[in-house]
């Protein structure tokens, strides 16, 4: 587990949306990996122009905690007052996120010392709901190759409905809709909405064919359960072999 070579700094992976914050004047605009802006302010606290990388607290059910809500924690930068810093090493980047903690809502996300990965991960990620570790290099620039490591659980669900999905997926399936099992569960716990883990061919393939796999067990690997009963992350793993008829299995057991 903790094999990790040429890496010696450890922090906490933070279950929020992955963000750049632009910060240019008096603006702020938090861009997407996908280049959209997900929210704006205004610079009310001086940060120095730049470019910052860090993680958003919108959208999971882990960060809408009020510890952790609207919480921007920030833990690189490719750019600082109009200078390219991506050639520089981590340490040195990072270090220049201490001039920004004069806004309320900026928080620097904490460096560990390699040794400690074990004691975050029992202490801190298990225990406290973190989505898991990252591993980096102090002398890396930006373009080194980050290690994540996240845990991971699987569940049996029974697919209940199907919801149509957006853009490229119009017109076929965009996720899969389960309940918990056994039914009676249904009321207590959310439904789980899964769109991940499902290729091209079986999303055409349950769309077009839906009553057939209506009320199928499938497996489903996730990164965490709450206590609201949701998932984080589900991801389609297969229709569940000891759970399904044997004709099923046979004919569809192997799509992915």
């Amino acid at each position: 587990m903790w094999e990790v070579e040429g890496k010696d700094t450890v922090q906490l992976k933070y279950d929020g949306i992955w963000c750049l914050a632009h910060v240019d004047g008096i603006n702020i605009d938090y861009w997407s990996r996908h280049g959209k802006i997900k929210s704006s302010e205004i610079n009310q606290h001086g940060i120095p122009n730049g470019k910052y990388i860090g993680e958003l607290m919108f959208g999971s059910e882990w960060s809408q905690d009020p510890q952790h809500k609207g919480v921007f924690y920030v833990f690189d930068c490719i750019e600082f007052e109009n200078v390219d810093c991506r050639n520089e090493t981590y340490m040195t980047r990072y270090n220049k996120l201490a001039y920004c903690w004069e806004h309320k809502m900026w928080r620097l996300a904490q460096n560990f010392p390699f040794s400690q990965a074990t004691e975050l991960w029992d202490q801190v990620v298990i225990a406290q709901d973190f989505e898991g570790l990252v591993y980096r290099s102090s002398l890396g620039t930006w373009d080194e190759t980050l290690y994540r490591q996240k845990a991971s659980f699987t569940l049996d669900l029974e697919i209940v409905d199907y919801a149509e999905g957006e853009g490229r997926l119009a017109g076929t399936l965009g996720k899969i809709i389960a309940s918990r099992m056994p039914k009676m569960e249904l009321e207590a716990t959310p439904l789980i909405h899964i769109g991940g883990g499902l290729s091209d061919a079986l999303r055409a393939m349950l769309w077009s064919n839906q009553p057939i796999f209506s009320g199928r067990v499938i497996e489903v690997e996730c990164k965490r359960i709450f206590k609201s009963g949701k998932l984080r992350h589900p991801n389609f793993v297969r229709f569940h072999p000891d759970k399904n008829d044997e004709d099923f299995i046979n004919q569809y057991g192997t799509l992915k």
